[in-house]
């Protein structure tokens, strides 16, 4: 029993990673080909980093995403 929920969570944890990665994909394909519609992005994704908890993850994730946050 045990090792069909492990399974079972496995594959939610792989199938949540997958839907990250397309939305993620979409976002920033749409990002580059129609930028003035995205600028609003910027703002929330700046306002989205600022939440965690601990400041050098915050750093590290908006160095990650500098070229976004522009």
């Amino acid at each position: 029993m045990n090792d069909m929920k492990s399974t079972l969570s496995k594959q939610q944890r792989k199938d949540d990673t997958r839907r990250k990665i397309l939305l993620g994909s979409f976002l920033i394909a749409q990002m580059e080909h129609r930028p003035e519609d995205f600028g609003w992005v910027k703002q929330e994704l700046d306002k989205f980093l600022d939440t965690h908890t601990k400041a050098n993850i915050v750093a590290q994730n908006k160095v990650l995403l500098a070229e976004f946050l522009r």
